[in-house]
Order: C-alpha cells, then sequence, then structure tokens
C-alpha cells in the first residue's frame, strides 16, 4: 500500500500537512505500514469504518482520529464525505470489501486499493483468481473509486513474481 500511495501523493509534499481518509474493516496490519511509510512527509490520516475490526485497535494506538459510520451505502458514503470534507481531506483511500457510492467519490477524490492486478482480476475473487489460474506474477492496484465496481481509471500498480512450486 506505501507503493501505491506514493503514485497519488505530490513529488515534494511542502510544509503542513496533507489529511488523508482511510477507509478499512480490516485488521488494520496494511494500513499500519501504509502510515509508518508516509509520516515523515507530513501526512495525516482519518480512519472510517463500518464495524468493529483490528484497525480501530490500530489506530488509537497510534492516536490516528477512527470513525465509526452505520448506514446503508449512500447514507454511509455522505456521513463519510462529510467527515473528509470537515478535516480538509485531500483525498480518500479504500482498503475495504463494501461499495460506497458518488456521494463520497463525487465530493472527495476517492481510490481503491485493489489486491490484485487489474483488469484482470476485479471484483470479490481478487485473491482466488491469481492462485487458481497459476498466475506468475501477482500485485496490487490503485485506481479511482466509480459507479462501476473496480472500473475506474488505473492510477498505478504494484507487482512481484510468484516463486515457483518446490517439489
Amino acid at each position: 500500500p506505501r507503493v501505491l500511495l506514493r503514485a497519488v501523493l505530490p513529488p515534494r509534499h511542502g510544509a503542513g500537512t496533507m489529511h488523508v481518509g482511510i477507509f478499512s474493516g480490516s485488521d488494520g496490519y496494511a494500513c499500519a505500514q501504509l502510515g509508518r511509510g508516509v509520516e515523515h512527509l507530513g501526512v495525516t490520516f482519518t480512519v472510517i469504518t463500518d464495524r468493529q475490526c483490528g484497525i480501530e485497535d490500530v489506530a488509537r494506538a497510534r492516536d490516528i482520529s477512527c470513525i465509526r459510520i452505520a448506514g446503508e451505502r449512500e447514507e454511509f458514503s455522505a456521513r463519510a464525505a462529510d467527515e473528509l470534507n470537515s478535516r480538509s481531506a485531500a483525498f480518500a483511500l479504500l482498503y475495504f470489501n463494501r461499495l460506497v457510492s458518488a456521494e463520497l467519490y463525487e465530493v472527495v477524490p476517492t481510490y481503491n486499493i485493489h489486491p490484485a492486478l487489474m483488469p484482470a482480476f476485479p471484483g470479490l475473487h481478487a485473491l482466488t483468481g491469481p492462485r487458481e489460474r497459476e498466475v506468475r506474477y501477482v500485485g496490487a492496484t490503485l485506481h479511482l473509486a466509480t459507479d462501476k465496481p473496480d472500473a475506474g481509471p488505473i492510477v498505478a500498480q504494484f507487482c512481484a513474481p510468484v516463486s515457483p512450486p518446490h517439489p
């Protein structure tokens, strides 16, 4: 995720801070690594969740603002956009398996971190698809969120070779 985040950060962020919204429903490990990789750039975060999850503990331990928002897709997205606007967020990152709506991505630039190389492996089977097809490379894709899941313009990709199976 750090490599992908750097794709949307200005090359040399000047004095002051840039605020970024992080949407997650995970244990928080990847997002914690992301924060460590860019904290020297003056980037601050607000974590937004929709349920109890490990990232809330990670955020509290690192003194990062964390907000849990309930509601259906449009209500959740609108409330999240309001929160991020009140904090002057530059953009939002989705590390999330929940769909958001135009109430968010038309108000705050919103990027999805998809855990596979697009467009080959869209959707919810992003982790199993590459394994089933025995691909030689795996990776992640950063793309803009749009009205169609995993269909927004690709901003950056990271890939790595798969080690061959051992006999």
